[in-house]
């Protein structure tokens, strides 16, 4: 990641540039701040955006005039790909995949996303609780996308920002 605060030559104000590829962490206890900085993040980035949210109280919420798309489901009813049929005339759009933490799937449910914004690539994925994504107690086997995206991301250009409050939840 590099930016500044500075104009940049042509005029536009300077910011945060990150790079394909990007694993960035944000820990801390409730309320320090971490989806603030995850969402400030995900808006910096250039390219398509994806969001999963399982406690459905963290940001960007869905909205088509905002170019923000919401995915429910779970891995029998979600898409196999990125969504291209919502994206309007905007050059990015963010996707919210909205999942149900109850699930029998909720983990394979999330990976499932994932898989999806590793195969569209140049994506920020944006998850606001990676305990729920990626927990302790969780067989490897059940994430092979997350699996993916920290191992060979930059490959495949995704970048990810990933929000929780104890990394040693953290599988």
């Amino acid at each position: 990641m590099s930016g500044s605060f500075a104009d940049n030559p042509d005029g536009s104000e300077g910011g945060l540039i990150i790079g394909d590829g990007k694993i960035i962490c944000c820990f801390g206890p409730k309320g320090s701040g971490k989806s603030v900085i995850g969402r400030l993040i995900l808006n910096s980035f250039p390219g398509d955006r994806m969001v999963i949210a399982v406690n459905q109280d963290d940001g960007p919420y869905p909205d088509p005039k905002q170019s923000i798309h919401l995915l429910e489901g779970d891995i029998t009813s979600l898409p196999s790909s990125w969504p291209e049929h919502l994206r309007e005339h905007r050059e990015h759009m963010t996707v919210r995949c909205q999942l149900d933490i109850g699930s029998p799937t909720d983990v394979e449910d999330q990976d499932h996303c994932v898989g999806i914004a590793l195969r569209h690539g140049h994506t920020m994925v944006l998850v606001h609780e990676v305990g729920l994504l990626a927990p302790n107690d969780v067989s490897k086997k059940k994430i092979p996308n997350v699996r993916r995206l920290l191992h060979a991301n930059r490959h495949r250009h995704v970048s990810a920002v990933f929000c929780g409050p104890r990394p040693n939840d953290v599988n």
